[in-house]
């Protein structure tokens, strides 16, 4: 593994360890300790584990940026039934209900 391999792992590492202790381990179940590239993204990909930290830093943001969400995917022509079948296929929706 080259120099700037090694210090890309271990700054991903940090990113999950730092996302882990922000949400905690049941929060971040899906995202491991030390996660390669892949497992990264498809932990943070629903967006789920993001929200979560949202909502640590700034509480009521998870509504508030999944309505600016909204919004940005209807100016740009996203047929709204697209978008809730995309939206529906996370279960983001426990988490905005909360």
């Amino acid at each position: 593994m080259d120099y700037v391999s090694r210090v890309t792992a271990l700054r991903r590492y940090e990113a999950a360890g730092w996302l882990r202790k922000t949400v905690g381990v049941v929060g971040g179940k899906d995202l491991p300790a030390e996660p390669s590239e892949e497992d990264f993204r498809i932990g943070l990909r629903s967006g789920i584990i993001l929200c979560n930290v949202l909502n640590k830093i700034q509480p009521g943001a998870v509504s508030k940026v999944l309505l600016y969400y909204i919004y940005t995917c209807l100016f740009f022509g996203l047929m709204l039934s697209c978008l809730l079948k995309y939206l529906l296929s996370f279960d983001i929706w426990t988490y905005v209900v909360r």
